[in-house]
């Protein structure tokens, strides 16, 4: 395993200020962590509120490793938690194809697996080019926390749909067991927004969800239904 330069900056993705790590660390390490749905103190793993992103951001820029993987290390498990866009992938492979990879897939590591984050479809483009080796930014998130950090990641760009935001929010409530308002604090975002992004998963038949998954219905269309 080859460790690769560090050039690439996520800064610019995440759009947050600058803090100095030590102290995000620290505050951090002093606040509560959630482990299977329960409360710990001590222990590094949940940060509600906006310190998770300054939190995040050092992690990514400071903590974080580039490295160079195999593409079949690559463990697809959140790949249910988003959509995969036809148009999309064709615009990004013209530019994997001009450019190369401008930026690395982000990963963590969970029960000895790189579980990809961030690159969903940059991973798909390479895994069709036949890439054999890839390069990854790994991260050290829980289970919730990589769950967050996947809209976290694509904020600034908007690369998340309504109903993507809901499924991951729906994760964190029903199968990680977090009150609302802890997600709401550990996105950033008001309670309100988390209450309609569940509503909207969880009033939406599962075979229109299927179909959107397959791309047979519109994200949009399914709103209308």
């Amino acid at each position: 395993m080859e460790t690769a330069p560090q050039g690439e900056d996520l800064k610019s993705r995440i759009r947050l200020p600058t803090i100095p790590g030590r102290r995000i660390l620290a505050e951090f390490s002093a606040r509560f962590t959630v482990v299977d749905g329960q409360r710990e103190r001590g222990a590094v793993g949940f940060l509600p509120g906006p310190s998770f992103f300054f939190w995040l951001e050092t992690e990514v820029e400071e903590r974080s490793q580039v490295l160079l993987e195999s593409i079949d290390l690559i463990d697809l498990r959140y790949a249910s938690l988003r959509l995969s866009y036809p148009e999309r992938l064709a615009a990004l492979k013209s530019s994997i194809e001009r450019d190369g990879l401008l930026h690395p897939l982000v990963v963590c590591k969970q029960d000895g697996k790189l579980v990809l984050l961030d690159g969903f479809k940059r991973y798909e483009v390479l895994k069709k080019q036949g890439t054999k080796e890839v390069l990854v930014r790994r991260v050290e998130l829980g289970e919730a926390q990589a769950k967050a950090a996947m809209l976290i990641f694509n904020r600034p760009d908007r690369g998340v749909c309504e109903i993507e935001e809901g499924w991951i929010v729906r994760s964190l409530v029903r199968e990680h067991k977090l009150p609302q308002v802890e997600v709401a604090e550990l996105l950033g975002r008001h309670s309100s927004w988390v209450c309609r992004r569940l509503r909207l998963v969880e009033q939406l038949e599962e075979g229109l969800q299927e179909e959107i998954r397959l791309g047979l219905l519109s994200p949009t269309a399914a709103r209308e239904l």
